[in-house]
């Protein structure tokens, strides 16, 4: 009996495969890690140009008056303008 136990301790036959199964998920999860934080980091540069062309579309309406509607003759919008900057 002690034999038969000291003989199957001593096998390293599939040891292969047990590590593979450990390891697998291991590397999954690392994948998984990397294409989250790179949807993360896409979220924030689209985030930050969101606030860009906010702010950008806000300043061109700081000149002092308060009917400015964009260019002279035109009728665009701030709105407008938020959209105009944020996806060209």
């Amino acid at each position: 009996m002690l034999g038969t136990i000291r003989a199957f301790w001593n096998d390293q036959r599939g040891i292969a495969m047990i590590l593979v199964a450990i390891m697998l998920p291991v590397l999954v999860g690392f994948a998984l890690l990397a294409i989250d934080m790179s949807r993360a980091n896409s979220l924030h540069n689209d985030m930050q140009k969101g606030a860009d062309a906010f702010v950008l579309a806000a300043a061109a309406e700081l000149d002092g008056n308060t009917d400015y509607q964009g260019q002279p003759g035109s009728r665009q919008s701030s709105e407008d303008k938020c959209h105009e900057i944020f996806y060209r």
